[in-house]
This record gives structure tokens, sequence and C-alpha cells, in this order.
């Protein structure tokens, strides 16, 4: 009889078991994710299984090697949130042995059991017989422990414990499964924020901006209301970024774009990160007037300095607009014509409406700039030369070489158009190359013509950060035989004052050559006096600005007299530039200026007319005694 029953019993137990794994094998076809999973899976094994607990811990690769619960069921669910497991060997328990041997722990009576000590007290009377553990592995790690509590002291037979290994392998199966459904998932949650979130700001980027553009234009299509796109150019972005370093240029967008979303209605809705230094804001119900009052209050909010290591920035914007349907009816057309009208804004104080104008504008421009690169690699561009005359002596004493530029439609270009177009576009050392090119050549004709005046060629900033200036400045003097003394560089103030310590050293290379130097455009700038005295330049052009008002301005005349001053405390020849009457002449002699040049001593000419003009001008032997010659 006693065969009998215990036979009953196992087969019992083993039915209990099937119809368990049965459970467990539906939810590992049914559960929407990991949690819900184990969740079921406990359920199935108290509900289905008869025993009195199940739970499933997680190993932590903690200090403490702390067994994290992550899914529990039946009894003693108040105890299993507060007590702490461990798989650490010397806190033994059948869970941890289970997870620390990668083995099962089977039929561990409570009883008798050593490593069910601190359970045995309630055993009894809690109705507790046996416990089990099964590890848990996902591929070839065990990620932690399947444990069971049975009431039967002899439950987990063999075959019992067989078939829960294979529950706890699938089990295992099943979360690693999930798992990878999770990591897959967050892949392409990655890939969309890749392809359609900036990942600095959070925000949407050029692409999914178009996709909202293109959704509100046609809303706006079927609603018949209007649509706003406002380009947002970050101010000094470029600048800050050099500076102070990439990493302060990225805080600077951030806070741009956190004081933009504070300043629209709708916050960060509708705002983008589309370009380095550029956001877009779409309003998908605003017409001209409501677009500007945003973009006014934008503005506003932009002009409070943004501190950045220390450093107070200014971070001022400026904002275009353009219109659907009005400007047009396509996202890329509104965005590139928002654009256009934001770097119009930046001469309009602050944000400016597009206007087809400001198309032609741009189409001039950059057809401009073709012609101007076909000009540069065909030697079409023309040198003129403008003289200097020495106050003292009223004798010529050199010439500055110009860039004219005679397009074949459009006739001569302003070279305040032609150069700013340069340096805009990246055209200004090869500029820089032919004006250097055809100056050099031409002061080598004077000499074999013995008319030996010095020649001054202008260089900006990008040249003098060029590192093969130097060595392009020896090979044309070897080239051309040019001697010390026969070449002039003149360096706009400003310029000077880029990385001074750096363009210092590159300055005292070209005088180790034997070009003179000297400052243009002074008073313009932000000259350190420091860095003045340790330049090696040998003049001072003091600004025409200043010189045209000298007669009328008083502070005008003061900067004019101190900038003289200066440069003779400082062993410094001072040049006025823009002197353009005998009046201006005799208040530069008076305050002992050394050089003049301006319309009043001669008119930029044609290099191939102006040794002529220069052998028949009462400047060649000092006789004009301060009257114009021409």
């Amino acid at each position: 009889m006693t065969r009998e029953s215990d036979s009953d019993d196992a087969l019992s137990r083993t039915n209990r078991v099937l119809r368990t794994l049965r459970a467990g094998h539906r939810a590992l076809l049914r559960a929407a994710d990991e949690q819900a999973l184990l969740q079921t899976m406990c359920r199935a094994l108290v509900e289905e299984g008869g025993y009195r607990i199940a739970w499933i811990g997680y190993t932590e690769h903690d200090e403490a090697k702390t067994i994290r619960l992550a899914a529990h069921a039946g009894r003693e669910k108040t105890l299993l949130r507060t007590a702490r497991f461990s798989w650490d060997a010397s806190r033994p328990s059948v869970t941890g042995e289970a997870i620390r041997t990668g083995a099962p722990s089977i039929g561990r009576r409570l009883r008798s059991d050593p490593l069910l000590t601190q359970w045995r007290a309630d055993a009894a009377r809690r109705g507790y017989g046996a416990v089990s553990a099964f590890p848990l592995r996902a591929g070839a790690d065990v990620i932690g422990c399947l444990t069971l509590v049975a009431v039967d002291e002899d439950a987990f037979d063999a075959e019992e414990a067989h078939l829960l290994q294979e529950l706890a392998d699938d089990l295992g199966y099943g979360i690693e499964h999930h798992r990878m459904q999770a990591r897959q998932v967050e892949a392409e949650r990655t890939i969309e924020r890749l392809a359609f979130r900036d990942p600095l700001t959070g925000l949407p980027n050029r692409a999914s901006m178009r996709e909202q553009i293109a959704a509100a234009i046609q809303a706006a299509r079927e609603r018949h209301h209007a649509v706003a796109v406002l380009s947002i150019h970050v101010g000094h972005f470029d600048e800050i970024s050099d500076t102070l370093g990439h990493d302060a240029g990225d805080r600077l967008i951030a806070e741009v774009a956190r004081r933009v979303a504070q300043a629209t209605s709708s916050g960060a809705e509708g705002l983008a990160r589309i370009g380095e230094d550029e956001l877009t804001l779409l309003l998908p119900n605003a017409d001209a007037e409501a677009a500007s009052q945003v973009a006014r209050h934008i503005a506003r909010t932009l002009y409070p300095p943004v501190e950045l290591d220390d450093v107070q920035v200014d971070a001022r914007g400026t904002v275009g607009i353009a219109l659907y349907p009005g400007h047009g009816d396509d996202a890329d057309e509104l965005m590139r014509r928002a654009k256009v009208a934001m770097y119009r804004a930046g001469s309009r104080g602050g944000h400016a409406l597009y206007s087809g104008m400001l198309d032609d504008e741009r189409r001039n421009r950059l057809s401009l700039l073709g012609d101007l690169r076909r000009a540069i690699d065909e030697d079409e561009l023309l040198l003129y030369c403008q003289p200097k005359v020495e106050i003292l002596t009223s004798r010529l004493c050199g010439a500055e070489a110009l860039m004219r530029w005679r397009h074949p439609e459009q006739g001569m270009i302003s070279p305040a158009v032609f150069v700013a177009l340069a340096e805009h576009a990246g055209l200004i050392t090869p500029l820089t190359h032919w004006v250097m090119e055809a100056a050099f050549r031409e002061r080598h004709r004077w000499h074999q013509n013995a008319f030996e005046q010095p020649l001054a060629v202008n260089l900006s900033a990008r040249d003098l950060h060029d590192p093969r200036l130097v060595d392009r400045v020896r090979g044309l003097m070897s080239t051309w035989g040019i001697e010390p003394g026969w070449m002039q560089f003149e360096l706009t103030e400003s310029a000077l004052m880029e990385e001074p310590q750096t363009v210092i050293e590159t300055l005292r290379r070209l005088r180790d050559l034997g070009i003179d130097l000297m400052v243009d455009d002074y008073g313009t700038g932000y000259s350190s006096l420091r860095y003045l005295q340790q330049m090696p330049v040998g003049m001072i052009k003091i600004d025409q600005s200043f010189v045209r008002r000298m007669l009328e301005d008083t502070d005008s005349a003061a900067i004019v007299r101190s900038t003289i001053e200066l440069c003779h405390a400082l062993k410094m020849g001072a040049i006025a530039e823009g002197v353009e009457d005998e009046p201006m002449w005799r208040a530069l002699s008076l305050l002992g200026c050394d050089i003049a040049q301006g319309y009043h001593v001669g008119r930029p000419l044609p290099v191939g007319e102006f040794q002529a003009w220069a052998n028949a001008s009462p400047w060649s032997t000092g006789s004009a005694t301060g009257r114009n010659p021409s």
C-alpha cells in the first residue's frame, strides 16, 4: 500500500510539473517582456505546480554579491521583499550555491540541511519541507536562480528535478530572447535618434524638421492658413568654439536652444537644430506679423551674454523668416529662404522677412564668385598703384599695390565687394598669391628701369596664419631677385591681434627676409600697446575715417594727434591715409606726420602707367610744396 501511495505521489508531482511546463511554455510564447515572463512563470509554479513559494533572483556583481529579487509568487511575499540574499561563499545559502556552482541544488531539507538553519525555526509552522534552486543561464553565463519551496521533505525526486531544470533552461532562454529583443528595440531607437535627432540638444534634426514642415504645409493647404519657418543663427559660434574649445561651443548651442524654447509659447515643440550653428523654428499657424513678433522676442531673449568658463560671451543671434504660401510651398524651399533672410538679418537689427530680392542678390553673389575664381585662375585681375609722399620733403616715397577687377559684363567691381566675397568663400589666399606675384614681378621691372621705390602689399589675417607664407615670400624674392627694403607688407590692426604671439613670430621671419612691415587701418581695432611694441613694424597708417574728419571733429583730431605721438614714441613712422586736400596736408604737417597718402597726393593708377606718372610728377623732385600736382 505504501509503495502504491509513493508511486501515486510521484506521479502526481510529475503531472503537476508537466502542467507547470505547459504553463511555462505558454508564458514564454505570450509574455510581452522580461518582467511579465518572470512573474507569469512564478505564478504558474505556485498555482499549477503546487509549490509554496517560487521566486527568481538575478545576480549582481557588486561587492556584496547580491541576489536581487526579480519576481515571486506564493507565501512570504513580505519576507522575500525584505530579505537580503547573496551568492558570496562566506554567506552560504541554497540559492547562492546554485549560482556559484552553476549546478542545481536539489531537495534540500529544511529540518536538517545546514544551509537552511536560519529558516528552520519557522519551517514546520509554515509548512515548508524542502527547497531546490536551479541556475538560470543566458548563453554561457549564470545570470540568476529559480528557487522553489515545497511542503513535502521528499519533494524534488529525480524525474521532478529533471523537468524543473528543463523549465529553468527554457526560462533562461526566454530571458535571453527578451533581452535580445530589448537590445534590438534600443538599437532601433538609437538609429532613429541618430537619423532624426540632434545628439547634443536632443532636438529634431534637419531630416525631421523637413518632415514636420511638409506636414504643416499640407495641413495649412487644407485649412487655408499660413505657416512660418524661422531660421536662427547662433552668433559668434565659430569664434567661441575656436577660442574656448568645442565643448564651450556645444554648451553655447545648448543654452541658445533652451532660451529659444523659453521664448516660444509651445516650448521646444517645433524647434530643431539643422546645422552646427543654426536652429529652425516651425510656427504651424502664423502670419508675417505673428512670426516677426516671435522673432523679436527670440532676439531679446538671446541678447544677455552667456557665461562659459568664467567668460561672458555674446550669444546674440539673427532670425530669418519665410512663409507659406507667400515664399514657397515646399519644405526645402522655405528652409532655404528662411536661411537667406537670416543672413540678411545681420545688418537689419536682429530679424528679417524673406524677399525675392534677397535671392536675386545671392544669385548675383554666387555668379560673381564663379567669375572671381576664373579671374584669379586666368590672371584677369588688374594691379593698380597709389603713391605715398613724405610730408617734410614733398617727395615720392613709395606706393601701395591695389587690386582691381574689371568684370567683362559689370565693369569695374569695387574691391570692398570682391575682397569681402573672397574672404567669405575662402578665396582670400589665392587672391593674396595673385597680388604678391604681380607686385614682386612689377618691383623687378621697376628696378630694371632704375625706378627704385618700395611697393607695399596688403596681407589678411588668414595670410598671417598660413604656415606657407614665409616660404612663399622667400621663393618670390629669389625668383625676382628682390633686395631688402624693396617690398613692404601692410597688415590690418585687427589681423595683428588674432593670436598675437603667433603673428609676432611670423612678422619677425618676414622682417629677417628684408620685408618692411607696417600696421594698416590703425584705430579701427583694439591693439594692445604691449604687443604693438613687440611687433617688428616700422610704420603705422592712421585710418582714413579719422584723417578725413580731423578738421571738423575734435575727437578725430585728437586720435590723429595722439597716434602720431605714439608712433614717434615707439620710434615708428606715421602715415596718414585719406588725405584729400591741402588743408589736411598742412594740418598733418603741423602735427609732424611723416607720410601722406590719398587723392591729394595721387589717385590709384594702373601699374603700367605709374612710373611715367611718377617721373613727370612734381612729387618726384619735391617741388610740389604740398599742392596736388595732378
